[in-house]
């Protein structure tokens, strides 16, 4: 007798739900009226009469010229930039076309391959100073840090583990 009173409580409320969603819904929906709009007054011929009156100030002008002065210095700066760099470019490329540039790569590669031998070097100096006692637990230190957070591997009981 009390399941038949709770079940048709549920039933009684999930109905009430859908009754307030049905009725809410055409109040929401728009009239499908334009709103009426205000007019725009016309700005543009008060602006141009602002314009008209508008005097710059000496400090205006000498801000104007120190500026357009800087501008042409920078020009001038990056137009010798340019030339620096093609004639670099060009005097590169007359050392490669002796035939310098055979022995440049090979200098390069030379470096390149000590460098690589060197590197490997000095990684394996490390790893053997690591593996001491300090070494390793600095290690499962740093794991523990860079790891994910816990919250994405929870603690876990003895008793949880050995069920699974």
């Amino acid at each position: 007798m009390e399941v038949i009173l709770v079940i048709l409580a549920i039933i009684g409320g999930i109905s009430s739900l859908f009754k307030d969603k049905i009725t809410e819904q055409p109040k929401k929906k728009p009239n499908g009226q334009p709103r009426p709009t205000s007019p725009v007054p016309d700005r543009s011929q008060e602006k141009e009469n602002d314009q008209s009156h508008y005097e710059p100030s000496k400090e205006a002008i000498e801000m104007q010229e120190q500026r357009d002065s800087q501008m042409q210095q920078l020009a001038e700066r990056m137009n010798m930039n340019k030339q620096e760099k093609e004639e670099e470019h060009k005097a590169n490329l007359d050392a490669y076309g002796n035939g310098e540039h055979s022995a440049d790569v090979n200098s390069d590669f030379d470096e390149q391959e000590k460098q690589k031998e060197f590197l490997k070097t000095n990684m394996q100096k490390r790893v053997r100073n690591n593996l001491n006692q300090k070494g390793l637990v600095d290690g499962i230190i740093m794991s523990e840090v860079l790891g994910p957070p816990r919250s994405r591997k929870p603690y876990q009981s003895v008793i949880t583990k050995r069920s699974k």
